[in-house]
């Protein structure tokens, strides 16, 4: 009986079809991103003038929105379950719902839970897990392809977000024009999964097949997914790798959540800064290539701890520097080159480290660990904002946890469980 992670043998799915698929799920995945979560930071300040309501309860809905993939496990638990495409489906409905209560809030908390909590669920079912185990059933022999193309659609949202939510909030519904807009993507998407969407044909689908082929296709190992998890679970290697990932997302969602708001209170105008997002964003996409690119001469944990150091570096250098638009836009290209790598690296190490039999599972706990926890760390610099009136020792903090991921990182050490040259026959 063949292994689940194994590609069927001389497998070719209708490429026309199997392209189609992995479109419709890229925009979905973009589209379902672009407004929740790029343009929360930007219409903080307006929803905090109009309505009153505090800036560190306000900053609750932008950590839920990325603390909700604690929830991975599960999700992956459903798609196994009911299949990928129900899930997609069932997650814009409930996307629907969290802009809908958003769009209408009449306190703080309805807010939080529509913008934050539902979105920050629905965006679980919208990409991620379904997605990728979706477009890995039409690309069972050539993974890399669907995860390279999935991989940059949660980021091209921030290249037209901001500037989208800034035409919304001009509008005669202001910043609630934002979540109304969403109310038309969910529907959107509802119907584009329901019509474009499809599973292949059963007799060629290959259930699990969601590792990169190396080699042969075999995978490198042969334990079982929770054998694999005990292994992650005693290796210190888990635990710097997911220090570090929990450092970047701290520092990610911080920005996404406070930056454009604590720009506006220095005086730059919100034109610049709608503008600045987008940057960070086109500079994450290309540095992600290129730390594909040099994993495949140095040791991707020393990439991933240079890239988490000079992040630091980078918002530092945004925050404490000049005010001028020029100079705000090339360190906001630094940010966004320094996200890219350590993000775009982190599960390519599990596979490395704890090889492809229990990817899923030891992966989920990595993305449960990382996004969830890290998640918090706009609370924490709302709280510091709240306390100090000022965002100069958030700022620092943030930077601080990240040198101390990219030292933890960078002291990674070769285990029995670790192929190192797993990626130099892919």
């Amino acid at each position: 009986m063949a292994h689940p992670w194994e590609p069927a043998a001389n497998y070719k799915p209708p490429r026309a079809q199997a392209y189609g698929v992995i479109t419709v799920l890229w925009l979905v995945g973009s589209l379902s991103l672009a407004l929740p979560l790029f343009a929360y930071g930007l219409a903080l300040p307006a929803v905090e003038q109009d309505t009153g309501w505090s800036r560190s309860h306000l900053s609750v809905g932008g950590s839920l929105l990325s603390f909700m993939t604690v929830l991975t496990p599960l999700v992956g638990a459903l798609v196994d379950r009911f299949g990928p495409r129900p899930i997609i489906v069932a997650s814009a409905l409930l996307a629907l719902i969290g802009a809908g209560a958003a769009a209408g809030a009449m306190s703080v908390w309805t807010f939080v839970v529509g913008a934050g909590l539902l979105t920050g669920l629905a965006a679980l079912g919208l990409t991620n897990v379904p997605s990728i185990v979706l477009s890995l059933r039409w690309f069972p022999n050539d993974p890399a392809t669907a995860i390279g193309i999935l991989s940059t659609a949660g980021v091209a949202g921030g290249i037209f977000g901001p500037p989208l939510a800034l035409l919304l909030m001009d509008t005669s519904l202001g910043w609630r024009s934002i979540w109304v807009a969403q109310l038309f993507v969910a529907i959107s998407t509802v119907v584009l999964v329901w019509i474009f969407v499809r599973n292949p044909p059963s007799s060629l689908a290959i259930a699990g097949a969601s590792a990169r082929a190396v080699g042969d296709g075999r995978p490198k190992t042969s334990a079982s997914g929770f054998s694999a998890l005990r292994i992650a679970l005693k290796s210190p290697s888990f635990w710097a790798l997911s220090l570090g990932g929990m450092a970047g997302v701290a520092m990610i969602t911080t920005l996404l959540v406070h930056l454009p708001a604590a720009l506006q209170e220095t005086g730059l105008s919100r034109q610049n800064i709608a503008y600045l997002l987008p940057v960070m964003a086109c500079a994450s996409m290309g540095s992600r290539v290129g730390a594909a690119v040099l994993s495949r001469y140095y040791q991707p944990h020393h990439i991933s701890a240079l890239s988490l150091a000079l992040l630091a570096a980078a918002v530092l250098l945004l925050w404490f520097g000049s005010r001028d638009p020029l100079v705000v836009l090339s360190c906001g290209v630094l940010v966004g080159a320094m996200w890219g790598p350590w993000n775009s690296l982190g599960l390519v190490q599990v596979a490395i480290y704890f090889g492809y039999s229990g990817y899923a599972t030891t992966a989920g706990l990595y993305r449960g660990l990382t996004t969830g926890l890290g998640s918090l760390g706009p609370v924490l610099a709302g709280i510091l904002y709240s306390w100090q009136g000022s965002y100069d020792i958030a700022f620092t903090s943030m930077a601080t946890v990240c040198v101390v991921g990219a030292l933890a990182v960078a002291l990674i050490r070769p285990t029995p469980s670790i192929e190192p040259d797993v990626l130099r026959t892919s």
